[in-house]
């Protein structure tokens, strides 16, 4: 008979070591940029810091609040959400 060892007799070990962390430097807000506020709604056009890429553009559905992110989001300084705009 041969001797072979099936994939649940093999220890699940995860060493430090072995696994490699990228380090990125911290992402600078731009001055256009404002992040929003826990109770402000996010909407298409706004943006989500993604780490060492920058800031990605929200194009998922809109409607959520911006606490439920678990990255921070931010919007375009003197742009206002729809049905905002003041008529005087």
């Amino acid at each position: 008979m041969s001797k072979t060892k099936t994939i649940l007799e093999e220890p699940a070990v995860c060493e430090a070591s072995a696994v490699t962390m990228e380090v990125c430097p911290s992402v600078t807000v731009p001055p256009a940029l404002r992040r929003l506020k826990w109770n402000e709604l996010v909407c298409r056009g706004d943006f989500v810091e993604n780490g060492c890429l920058g800031f990605e553009p929200w194009e998922g559905p809109a409607g959520f609040r911006a606490d439920t992110f678990v990255k921070p989001v931010y919007r375009k300084r003197g742009r206002r959400p729809g049905g905002t705009e003041s008529f005087t």
